[in-house]
């Protein structure tokens, strides 16, 4: 049964459904930070199947929506073209999760992925936990156990304009990520293998910069696909958090920090938004009218052998922790 659960304290309210454990509604001191809609029935048919959701089992692609594993070929769910994109169609943000425990401060979510779901081995039992943790930060966490070996890359996909719902667009934005090396990506955003260093160029965030003018700085990898959406390499990756990405609004002057134990990062600039698509109070979604800090493993590991393991065994527990962490 679908449900909403709110937790809330002094600075943060958040309504989360748990159809694909999304984030509805997101204030930070009254302001609401998030794309999506009034209603749960409007996220099942809209345009943009991702708002807000939690993304698996596998984020972001997988090249040709197929990968082998000691010496067995899976094929999955085709979703972008010949690809797999965020687990599948009818993947983590198109379940609805069994609500396991929630008071005023978190809410505990539970789903069974079936053995062979989209394609993928092993019935994965997986728990996420919103709760908010301090005065100013929503952690999030997220496990999981495999009856088989299998794949597994997680993640969190809001749509933010931390300047609320009467901005179309993140000119009031500025944007600074503590990397300075991509993936690059072919036209569909299927990682090539290679390892881009930033500097100098539009990816360049190393130091706080607004996206207007990274895309006039441009770059090869920018004009191929539109926009940002790429995989920022996490440096000295551990198993505890890290400081991995900021935005801030000068209108609101909501200041947003995330930080993650994942060894990637994506950062996209919603390129594909047209404005035909209308959310909470009408408002249109709007060509780069928001951007998405998504920690993640790195795309398509599975099919390139130089990239780190996402294998998960039957014996070992799947760890992903994150928190949202807002400064005044």
């Amino acid at each position: 049964m679908e449900e909403i659960l709110t937790i809330s304290n002094d600075r943060l309210t958040i309504s989360i459904t748990n159809y694909g454990g999304r984030i509805m509604q997101w204030l930070v001191d009254g302001v609401d930070i998030v794309l999506g809609f009034d209603t749960v029935d409007e996220y099942k048919t809209a345009n943009e199947p991702y708002h807000g959701a939690l993304i698996g089992r596998y984020a972001n692609r997988i090249a040709n929506a197929q990968y082998s594993s000691d010496g067995v070929s899976y094929p999955l769910d085709q979703n972008h073209g010949k690809h797999i994109l965020h687990g599948g169609k009818e993947a983590f943000h198109n379940t609805v999760w069994k609500v396991i425990s929630k008071s005023s401060i978190h809410v505990e979510l539970q789903n069974i992925s079936p053995d062979g779901d989209q394609g993928f081995p092993g019935e994965l039992t997986t728990i996420a936990r919103y709760e908010i943790v301090a005065e100013d930060t929503l952690a999030l966490s997220m496990t999981a156990t495999s009856t088989k070996p299998t794949v597994l890359s997680l993640t969190h996909h809001p749509y933010f304009n931390l300047s609320g719902l009467t901005s179309y667009d993140l000119s009031e934005h500025l944007f600074q990520i503590h990397s300075n090396q991509i993936l690059s990506t072919d036209v569909e955003g299927i990682p090539s293998g290679d390892i881009v260093d930033v500097g100098f160029t539009g990816f360049d965030f190393t130091r706080w910069k607004s996206l207007a003018k990274a895309m006039k700085e441009s770059h090869s990898q920018i004009n191929l696909l539109g926009g940002i959406d790429h995989t920022y390499i996490t440096e000295n990756q551990t198993d505890h958090l890290q400081l991995q990405a900021e935005a801030k609004s000068s209108n609101s002057k909501v200041h947003m920090q995330v930080y993650s134990n994942q060894p990637g990062l994506q950062f996209y600039t919603a390129n594909h938004f047209d404005g035909k698509e209308k959310g909470k109070t009408g408002r249109s979604h709007m060509f780069r009218g928001a951007f998405c800090f998504e920690p993640q493993h790195w795309p398509d590991s599975p099919n390139q052998g130089q990239f780190p393991s996402t294998i998960l065994k039957s014996n070992e527990k799947y760890v992903f922790n994150m928190k949202y962490k807002f400064l005044q």
